[in-house]
């Protein structure tokens, strides 16, 4: 059984997705930013953004998990694609490959797509509102 890894930033954190994987890490997804706009859409999307880091949830999955996935994400449909990412584990130097759930040409060009959140408030205004969160995670305090 092949395992390869995957980087949870938006509902995979909140949902809580991570937790049947004890072997999860926090880590810094590199060359991206998280936007989120709750008028356009009640989850974030990554984007890339060479300049730009922020804050994820790096958790192992086998290829079925990332069939799963794949469907929750809405690949299929057209939401998001999966793609490699460069990450960093928060405190360390190391740098790792992951899969990453990115928005679709046809997601990011409709109208009102949150292009312009650059102070990531998916992480102010959903994950460091989360006591569970805060508590297991002291990574994202003092974020972003």
């Amino acid at each position: 059984m092949r395992v390869m890894r995957v980087v949870g930033y938006g509902t995979f954190i909140t949902r809580r997705l991570w937790k049947q994987h004890p072997t999860r890490q926090v880590c810094w997804v590199l060359g991206h930013r998280r936007v989120y706009d709750p008028r356009f859409a009640p989850f974030p999307f990554a984007i890339k953004s060479a300049d730009s880091s922020f804050l994820g949830i790096l958790f192992p999955a086998t290829e079925s998990e990332l069939e799963r996935l794949d469907y929750y994400e809405g690949v299929d449909s057209g939401l998001y694609y999966r793609k490699t990412c460069t990450v960093r584990l928060a405190g360390t130097n190391q740098i790792e490959s992951a899969w990453i759930y990115l928005p679709t040409e046809k997601t990011s060009s409709r109208p009102g797509f949150p292009w312009t959140d650059t102070v990531d408030l998916w992480m102010i205004d959903v994950i460091l509102k989360d006591p569970e969160l805060r508590s297991l995670f002291k990574e994202f305090i003092g974020q972003p």
